[in-house]
């Protein structure tokens, strides 16, 4: 690649490298970025007049941008080349939904199939148990209403503290979630660049960029099942095959009276049994789902990316994915290239003959720009 530039932009052009270790790790590039900050510091005093720019490959894009941190250090970069760099970038996760709402939703639904419950086995043998036909027809209302005074006592004095205190327990829990979502954002996403143009030269067909792309669908996989469309179409589809008899209703309402008729049975069976079944099956998918969320996060996220064990917990309150270009930048030019090199050209990006033609035009035309 040095000797193509030089080449193409003539001995007006010097080389400078930046050793480091090139691991995948978030440690790795955040110390390359450091490092970089300072030999380009040093570079800057010792070339005041000339104009420098920066030419990355892959994660190095990452840390060219991390190095840009430094609002002085921008004023003297001219540009920054990034040849199939996949960008890292965190975008906030609705923590609020994800371990709040679903479990409110379930507790509520779960508290009216309770009274539901008890409002079948109480009034249910008012009209049917011969033992009570003698105490007549207001009598049998006056202790339906009795029992209607009693569940509305029982929601003021049990039901709405405790969604007073689960309001409290939310905005605590959501405040400790917005606090691990910042920390690992502030960590993970390149800093603003409004200053330092900012090339973006892809090969079609990299293979970097698209096992990054499987690996964010089968992460993203658990999240879409825990929507609110995915837990309906769950709910629905849980009932259905209890009531076409292909799951196992894990719930049966004892029968007050085995006098009911079929029909009274049927009803008992369609907004009782197969509800409460339900809802226990709705909570096993909720364990299921957020146990799998943490592992695919872990398998195709966190280990991939280079991430540390010591942001897992972190790491799931954002979505951590990569990108062509860097959100973060304000200058962006980005160049979709067909490589001569065809599969497995990401580390090859370097040699492509039209990358480094159009590598250099983009320099020369920054070189030789007025003041």
């Amino acid at each position: 690649m040095r000797k193509a530039l030089a080449d193409r932009l003539g001995d007006r052009i010097t080389f400078e490298t930046l050793e480091w270790s090139g691991a995948n790790t978030h440690r790795a590039r955040r110390e390359a970025a450091q490092k970089l900050r300072a030999q380009l510091k040093d570079s800057i005093a010792d070339h005041p007049l000339a104009r420098h720019f920066l030419v990355a490959h892959s994660h190095g894009g990452n840390v060219a941008l991390y190095a840009m941190a430094d609002a002085t250090l921008r004023q003297h970069v001219d540009g920054i080349a990034c040849l199939n760099s996949p960008f890292l970038c965190a975008l906030k996760r609705n923590t609020k939904q994800f371990m709040l709402e679903i479990f409110a939703w379930m507790a509520a639904y779960f508290v009216l199939l309770f009274m539901a419950y008890a409002v079948f086995h109480v009034l249910a043998p008012l009209s049917t148990d011969p033992d009570l036909q003698h105490l007549g027809l207001l009598a049998q209302i006056g202790i339906g209403l009795g029992f209607a005074a009693a569940l509305i006592l029982l929601i003021f004095l049990v039901i709405v503290p405790g969604l007073m205190y689960g309001r409290t327990l939310e905005e605590r829990v959501a405040s400790w979630a917005a606090a691990r979502r910042s920390a690992i954002s502030q960590d993970m996403i390149l800093p603003p660049n409004p200053d330092v143009p900012v090339l973006c030269a892809w090969t079609a067909g990299d293979e970097v960029i698209s096992s990054f792309g499987l690996l964010d669908a089968l992460a993203n996989l658990p999240y879409l099942a825990l929507s609110f469309v995915g837990l309906l179409l769950s709910f629905v589809v849980s009932y259905g095959l209890q009531a076409f008899g292909v799951f196992p209703s894990l719930f049966t309402v004892p029968l007050v009276d085995p006098t009911l008729t079929p029909f009274v049975r049927l009803l008992v069976r369609f907004v009782l049994d197969y509800p409460i079944s339900t809802g226990i099956y709705m909570l096993a998918l909720l364990v299921g789902l957020f146990s799998a969320a943490v592992l695919v996060n872990l398998m195709f996220r966190v280990l991939p990316m280079g991430i540390g064990f010591d942001k897992l917990v972190d790491s799931l309150f954002v979505r951590l994915s990569v990108t062509v270009t860097p959100v973060t930048s304000n200058h962006v030019e980005f160049l979709d290239i067909e490589s001569e090199h065809g599969f497995l050209g990401h580390s090859k990006a370097y040699s492509d003959a039209a990358v480094l033609t159009e590598l250099a035009r983009w320099i020369s035309a920054r070189s030789t720009r007025p003041e």
